[in-house]
């Protein structure tokens, strides 16, 4: 992964999650906070924490690594819409899977009814078709 992508890629990502807030959470995400750094791009308010980071996976291929995610709405659809959100802008922002890292037994049984598989301790990972037919989202043109 090259500094022109990563720069380029984590400027897009920051869009993505900009108007995933907008969306999904209205005049609410107004006064959200969207840091960004050279792979990174962390939300933190009173009601959602959020940090993703660009990485490279095996094989060359990148993924999306979502670190931390939570809402002060539990089980209200976030988790899943963010996901959805992600994978289908995964075309424009070039990766190819989706990881979560750092699994409680909430979000390994979230991970896993999105068919994601443990790809090391405690990280499940899915590839981008697999998490569009799970969240039931059409493909990206």
């Amino acid at each position: 992964m090259d500094s022109v992508y990563r720069r380029r890629a984590v400027l897009f990502l920051a869009e993505e999650v900009k108007s995933f807030y907008f969306t999904r959470f209205g005049d609410a995400a107004q006064n959200l906070k969207i840091k960004q750094n050279y792979v990174t791009v962390r939300v933190k308010s009173s009601w959602t924490d959020l940090y993703i980071r660009i990485q490279n996976a095996p094989g060359g291929c990148v993924k999306l690594v979502i670190a931390r995610v939570s809402f002060s709405e539990r089980r209200a659809g976030h988790g899943t819409a963010l996901v959805a959100h992600l994978a289908r802008s995964a075309p424009r922002l070039g990766h190819e899977y989706i990881e979560i890292e750092s699994v409680n037994d909430e979000s390994r049984a979230f991970a896993i009814r999105l068919g994601m598989q443990e790809s090391e301790p405690d990280c499940y990972i899915a590839d981008v078709p697999t998490l569009l037919d799970k969240t039931g989202c059409s493909r990206p043109a």
